[in-house]
């Protein structure tokens, strides 16, 4: 118990959570790197969708299911980093999944 006197445990606030953060620093990068990643994702599919919607129907379905499951893992990142660019992708993705 000594060892972990200086960590906050979690689960006190989060019920059954057994997240316990040692290196803030870590985390910071990890967010980051996702926080680019997925910029650069929706950056790369979101330029295809107008072309797609005019020219093959089943690839514009194929292409909402990629978008989708892009989006639902890129609004977990922005819900923890609130990245202003990644936000407003988020946007432009939202209006295609309407």
């Amino acid at each position: 118990m000594e060892e972990n006197e200086g960590e906050v445990r979690l689960d006190l606030y989060i019920p059954h959570s057994q997240v316990v953060i040692k290196h803030a620093a870590q985390v910071n990068i990890n967010i980051k790197a996702e926080v680019t990643f997925y910029r650069i994702e929706l950056q790369r599919i979101l330029p295809q969708g107008d072309r797609l919607r005019t020219q093959n129907e089943l690839e514009y379905r194929n292409w909402l299911q990629d978008l989708a499951k892009v989006v639902i893992k890129a609004s977990r990142v922005q819900a923890t980093a609130q990245d202003q660019g990644l936000g407003e992708l988020l946007a432009k993705a939202e209006a295609h999944l309407k």
